[in-house]
């Protein structure tokens, strides 16, 4: 089972760097036009507009992804992405925001990196 959940963990990775890259490579051009309004009257919520950009385009391409078929997805409350049979999640994040999530969650979390290294 471990394998499997680290083949998982790595193959989700790999699209949220490559969403994170991309989002990054845009520049502005990633916000929506009401995201970019909003930036521009506060610049301290840039951040969270760039995880909710590299969220969407990461869903995307997992979406596309038939190995992570088996994955439940859920944009609006709880992790990112669940196992319902291992009771395992996945959660896009930053380093400094994991304690909540895990707080807010629970065990068996697995923190996926937005910064695109």
């Amino acid at each position: 089972m471990r394998l499997l959940r680290d083949a998982v963990t790595r193959r989700l990775q790999r699209h949220v760097t490559r969403a994170a890259r991309e989002v990054d490579a845009l520049g502005d051009r990633a916000f929506t036009p009401r995201q970019l309004r909003a930036i521009r009257r506060n610049p301290d919520i840039r951040p969270m507009y760039r995880g909710n950009r590299i969220d969407v385009k990461a869903r995307q391409l997992i979406k596309n992804d038939h190995y992570l078929q088996h994955l439940e997805s859920n944009y609006r409350r709880g992790p990112d992405f669940r196992n319902p049979r291992t009771g395992e999640w996945w959660d896009m994040t930053t380093e400094a925001s994991w304690p909540s999530h895990v707080d807010k969650y629970g065990p068996n979390g697995i923190r996926l990196d937005t910064s695109g290294r």
